[in-house]
């Protein structure tokens, strides 16, 4: 056997498993040398004065190897590279010396060493380690090195030294080596050198040994005697790599009884492989960054199919028929080196410095760097060509159920090959090798060999040596049950090898194989799609999305069924009908065959443009609040002509930006998936019940579940102890103390210990928390400890802007006493300000979370344009080109845009009519009725909601974050037409509902665009649903107004007090009297809040050139429009409504989602739909039972929030009778 590896180092992944374990003699060349009680001893070399090697011998404590060990650092220029060596347990001074490479790049060589091949292996638990019997040890010496530096124990002085290339990694390998090889080991020098790794070693080892052998050829320098090296299932072509995913996955193979993916998913490769290879042979042609990292668009989309399920709990891309354990390298024993490495004992063994502070298995840093160059689009082929003509063998072995780097792909490369043994390569057939297991001889793989004449001035021959094993995956040397063959195998020999090729030992027997010629023939080739070729679905059983939100929520298939049906049309119309009746009714109210999926998504579409607004249109408030609380008489054409005109102006233009905002993959829209979920759960009940993490229920029956014991639980904090929904409980013990209640008060103080145990505070005002990525979440609740807990204490006391005398958090307007703003006091009998009286009374004063509230609002507006052009310009260019009929090379669309393509789209024109249409009625409504807004207002209205709405749509569709346009529209119309409060209003709501509206529009497209619901049938339920809405709403408000008894007055019956209504007006008055120039412009209390337009400008620039200039910072997580809009619906929201939803939403989408994914992916979104499904259904319970009969619980539960000082609205400072804070006079 060793004869064998001394002649032919391929041999060693085979032999070095076999074999007895001998007694070691130990290394001479260190035996001489004086170590002070294990101290580090230190090596130099005259060639290399500034590296150096510090290394200490070592005791099987650490490592239970048999044999004489020791580890070190190689040092210089601030670079420190780790590495443990063994001696061979046989003969170390005759024996070969191998080194060792793990890939990653970053991941440590550790893992080689302690999992598969070193003499020791991590024992369950990650506390000690116990023998291998089939260490490589047994028949060669052996070196791990962590490497690049950076790697594992390796470290750097400055993280700006971690290498970014093989190359690079290579130059400072070479040294290494020449130091261990003459100065350290010199009687190494002429032993047989061997190469091996796995994985991203398949770039690291060819470029090593290009290194090694163009070093050997400068006079005077030590030869490094390099024999061979072993690559398994190596990373070596990008290209070939990705090629191979369709027979890996889309066909069988020993140990895979049925193909990975179903024929869906095998189409979307086949279809996008054309593509794939032709950007990377430019990649590969002209190596430039840009060319290169292209590849990413159109090749991702088959890496995803697969990768974007790899996780915890999900599919093993190194196993293709194991669960992944981990997220690190998906064996769990990763952790459990990671573990016991990082034990205090272990460092003091190894002599770790301080300077290392941790040892991780990956280094994101290491990965980061390679990332930032074309290395990982790269091949290394020229790299191996050059090693075979320089005479050094290579062996290309492959576990075949590896997927990250398959066998289809490295054959593919190893037959393209140019070097002088192709032909006869090429045309070999792949033959099966055999073990004998038990007496029997059993097909363990296959294998091709090829022995070629070297180039003119090089001895020797050339050796290229391809093997697959069956049934084993990426690190074969894992699986027990595979290296427990070992002993039975017969051994692997030149004689055999060169002969009949009747038994071949592979030390381990593991998973996959690749396909022989004959079965290649019988497996189906990828096909090449057109655009135009129509799909053929196949399973249901598999989907592809971008994101695992969407996975969670929406099959990848389109499955033929009925959707433009009578009963969906006559659902949906009734639908329509009775919730936007049941909307318009309780707004004036004080608030305490078998029918399938697609039939039911149209009948959600229509209903859905009702919930828009959470209570119908701000049009109805509006003419309410005309009619009722400003006397203003409104005729039944203006209420008709109004709400359509707002509800429906912005239809339209949503249309015209489905393009950019719904086909995109990158534009999940996390609001709509609960209804995807909710829509399949309910109508895909026979589909398998899959087990996630420990649960078995099913999905709708969680879903009944959380509806029928959430309602219950509802009437605990909606009706039996109100208390609960903010639960300030140090208020309730302290009622009377001011300032105790500031700070810790949930109805206006800062709620520094938020608490609710209601559902409808969480969600009030930012939605549900479980349907926003984590980033998200995580920008949005760092911006409201900022504002809400940093900012505005230090503002409000500090009496910045007469804080102190109102209360911490208010949404009401105040005097100079610290009373609300009595706006009926300077308003004159035709709604005009009366500026003799506005300067007898007093200045508008607001809370200091409200005017920090209005700055964040102007900041917001402005960094979401800034940030949009920025960072999603590329995006915004691929949806114009789209509009247009052009695609582009970067154009990424998912499994559900492809689908869909079978549909015909909707003609741009029709949205553009649609909106003409509308646009014509708006006109004839401005000049038919005397509303005081000009054409020119209308046209500005709508160049502004155009102007936000892409940017608002972008945010809303990546993270569920709404960025309101209130402020700014008020804003405008302020400046243009001060005083004028009918001109304000009217602006103010065709802006501010036509961009609402907008969004609505576009998520309900979404949700259409999931539900596979034909283009042109969505546009018809739209319009549909915008005619019976707009109907229904306008004839429920003028019967209500006819006939609830004192409707909109303290003395309505049934408590209709029109809440919303009565609020507007008060908002229309002060905005449209007071307006903003006396708010904002030179000489007022608040001017410096315009500073925050450009704060909001800036910002995003600074941001973007940090994360441009340090790309590995990870500030492109931070979203400074999500931030500057944490605030927004403060106040009335407190920091109860913003913590609690920050806790929520990190807990599930954060802790869940990353230990416990199965079970995120089968329940969160159906959990979400069904808990505001409980809310509503106990809110209706409540009302109409014990609220509507006038039934009342008066006790200490339901009183106490309503007592405190927090619930008062009491300030820190009064002012006497008479008196007054604030300026003497103003403008």
């Amino acid at each position: 056997m060793r004869r064998w590896l001394a002649e032919w180092s391929l041999a060693g992944l085979f032999a070095l498993a076999k074999g007895a374990v001998a007694d070691s003699e130990g290394s001479q060349a260190l035996l001489s040398c004086n170590y002070d009680d294990g101290s580090f001893s230190t090596f130099r070399s005259p060639a290399f004065p500034s590296h150096s090697i510090r290394i200490k011998e070592q005791n099987d404590e650490v490592c239970d190897a048999g044999s004489k060990q020791y580890t070190g650092w190689l040092e210089f220029h601030g670079k420190h590279i780790f590495f443990w060596y063994f001696d061979s347990l046989n003969d170390p001074l005759t024996d070969p010396l191998t080194l060792w490479l793990t890939g990653g790049p970053g991941v440590s060589s550790l893992v080689g060493l302690m999992l598969e091949l070193g003499p020791c292996r991590i024992k369950t638990g990650g506390n000690h380690t116990e023998r291998n019997p089939y260490s490589w040890t047994r028949n060669s010496s052996m070196i791990f090195v962590d490497q690049p530096v950076g790697t594992g124990l390796s470290y750097v002085d400055s993280h700006w030294d971690i290498p970014t290339t093989s190359e690079i990694a290579a130059e400072d390998m070479y040294i290494f080596l020449q130091i261990f090889m003459t100065e350290v080991f010199p009687e190494r020098r002429q032993t047989p050198f061997h190469i091996a790794g796995e994985s991203y070693a398949g770039h690291y080892i060819p470029t090593l040994s290009r290194e090694i052998l163009r070093q050997n050829q400068v006079p005077e320098r030590p030869e490094i005697p390099l024999q061979s090296m072993l690559i398994g299932n190596g990373y070596v072509s990008p290209l070939d790599t990705l090629y191979g995913y369709y027979e890996t996955l889309c066909t069988t193979k020993p140990g895979v009884d049925e193909p990975v993916f179903n024929h869906t998913r095998c189409q979307i490769i086949s279809e996008n492989l054309p593509r794939c290879i032709s950007i990377y042979e430019v990649c590969y042609r002209y190596p430039d960054e840009v060319l290169c990292k292209a590849t990413d668009a159109v090749c991702g989309v088959i890496k995803e199919l697969y990768h974007n399920e790899s996780h915890a709990g999900g599919r093993d891309p190194f196993d293709i028929t194991r669960t992944c354990e981990v997220d690190h390298l998906c064996f769990s024993q990763t952790l459990e080196i990671q573990k016991y490495i990082n034990k205090p004992s272990i460092w003091a063994a190894l002599g770790v410095p301080e300077a290392v502070r941790n040892f991780s298995i990956e280094s994101t840093e290491v990965a980061s760097a390679f990332e930032a160059t074309t290395d990982l689009y790269s091949n290394v082929m020229n790299d191996i060509k050059y090693t075979l003509e320089h005479g050094v063998g290579v062996l290309i072995y492959n576990g075949n159920l590896d997927l990250a780097c398959n066998t289809a792909g490295n054959l593919r490369w190893a037959e393209a090959l140019r070097w002088n043994g192709q032909a006869p390569f090429t045309s070999e057939d792949l033959k099966p090798w055999y073990s004998n297991v038990g007496g029997s001889k059993v097909k363990a793989g296959s294998f091709k060999e090829v022995f070629a004449s070297a180039p003119n001035g090089v001895s020797g021959k050339q050796r290229f040596a391809f093997v697959t094993v069956d049934k084993s995956g990426h690190m074969f040397l894992i699986q027990t049950d595979i290296v427990s063959t070992v002993s039975d195998c017969t051994s692997y020999s030149a004689s055999t090898m060169e002969s009949k090729k009747e038994s071949v030992d592979i030390s381990v027997c593991q998973s996959s194989r690749e396909l022989t010629n004959d079965e290649r023939a019988e497996a189906p080739e990828p096909q090449i799609y057109t655009q135009e070729t129509q799909l053929e679905i196949g399973g249901d059983t598999d989907d592809d999305v971008v994101s695992p939100e969407v996975r969670a929520s929406v099959p990848a298939d389109d499955e033929d069924i009925p959707v433009n049906t009578f009963r969906a049309w006559f659902l949906g119309i009734v639908g329509t009908v009775v919730l936007t009746a049941l909307n318009q009714f309780f707004q004036l109210h004080s608030p305490p065959r078998r029918f399938n999926q697609k039939e039911h998504c149209i009948v959600a579409i229509m209903a859905s443009l009702v919930t828009a607004f959470d209570n119908g249109s701000l049009a109805t408030d509006v003419y309410v609040a005309f009619e009722k609380f400003l006397h203003i008489p409104i005729s039944l054409g203006y209420r008709f002509m109004f709400l359509l005109a707002t509800q429906a102006l912005s239809f339209g233009i949503a249309g015209l930006l489905h393009k950019f905002l719904v086909e995109p993959a990158a534009c999940v829209w996390p609001g709509v998936l609960p209804t995807c979920s909710m829509l399949y759960t309910m109508h895909q009940r026979n589909k398998q019940n899959e087990e996630a993490n420990g649960w078995k229920m099913s999905r709708m029956k969680l879903f009944t579940v959380v509806i029928l014991c959430g309602a219950v639980y509802q009437f605990l904090p909606g009706f039996l102890f109100t208390g609960l929904t903010t639960f300030a409980w140090i208020t309730w013990i302290v009622p009377n103390n001011v300032t105790a209640n500031q700070v810790f008060g949930a109805v206006s103080g800062m709620d520094l210990l938020p608490m609710t145990l209601d559902w409808n505070q969480i969600t009030g005002y930012l939605g549900s928390p479980l349907l926003v990525p984590t980033w998200a979440l995580t920008n949005v609740f760092c911006g409201s400890i900022f504002f809400l807990w940093i900012a505005s204490p230090a503002l409000h006391w500090s009496n910045v802007w007469q804080g102190m005398y109102m209360p911490f958090s208010s949404s009401k307007t105040f005097d100079n006493t610290g009373k609300p703003y009595n706006t009926s006091r300077v308003m004159n009998s035709d709604y005009s300000l009366n500026q003799t009286a506005y300067h007898e009374y007093s200045p508008v004063f607001l809370a200091t979370t409200s005017v920090l509230s209005y700055g964040l609002g102007f900041a917001a507006v402005a960094s979401i344009i800034v940030h949009t052009a920025l960072y999603h310009r590329r995006e915004i260019w691929y949806g114009l080109l789209a509009s247009i009929g052009k695609s582009s090379v970067e154009e990424r669309p998912d499994i559900h845009a492809r689908l869909m393509k079978k549909y015909k789209q909707v003609p741009l024109w029709w949205y553009g009519c649609t909106f003409l249409a509308i646009f014509s009625i708006s006109v004839a409504f401005l000049y038919v009725y005397d509303t005081g807004l000009p054409w020119y207002g209308l046209i500005l209205a709508i160049a502004l909601h155009v102007i936000l709405l892409l940017p608002t749509g972008i945010m809303m569709a990546y993270c569920n974050i709404k960025l309101s346009t209130a402020v700014i529209s008020a804003l405008v119309a302020g400046y243009i037409w001060p005083g004028k409060m009918m001109n304000n209003v009217v602006f103010k709501i065709f802006t501010l509902v036509s961009s609402a509206q907008g969004l609505g529009y576009i998520s309900v497209m979404k949700l259409a665009h999931y539900m596979k619901i034909p283009p042109r049938v969505t546009f018809a339920a739209q319009c549909t649903g915008i005619i019976v809405s707009w109907l229904t709403q306008t004839a429920v408000n003028v019967w209500a107004m006819g006939n609830v008894e004192g409707i909109c007055t303290p003395g309505a019956s049934n408590n209709f007090l029109c809440p919303l209504a009565a609020g507007y007006a008060a908002n229309a008055t002060f905005w449209g009297l007071i307006g903003p120039k006396r708010l904002f412009s030179e000489g007022s209390m608040y001017r410096s809040m315009l500073w925050f337009f450009l704060i909001g400008a800036v910002s995003p620039i600074v941001l973007y050139l940090l994360d441009r200039r340090f790309p590995r910072a990870m500030l492109r997580k931070v979203h400074l429009p999500a931030i500057f809009a944490s605030t927004a619906s403060i106040p009335p929201a407190t920091a109860a409504n913003y913590m609690a939803w920050g806790i929520v939403g990190l807990y599930f989408n954060g802790h869940l989602k990353r230990r416990y994914r199965q079970w995120w992916m089968k329940y969160n979104y159906i959990l979400s739909a069904g808990l505001d499904a409980a809310l509503a259904v106990g809110n209706f319970l409540i009302f109409f039972c014990l609220a509507y009969p006038g039934v009342e619980l008066k006790w200490f539960g339901n009183e106490i929030t309503a007592r405190t000082a927090d619930g008062m609205g009491v300030p820190l400072r009064t002012v006497e009778g008479g008196q007054a804070f604030g300026p003497r006079t103003w403008t």
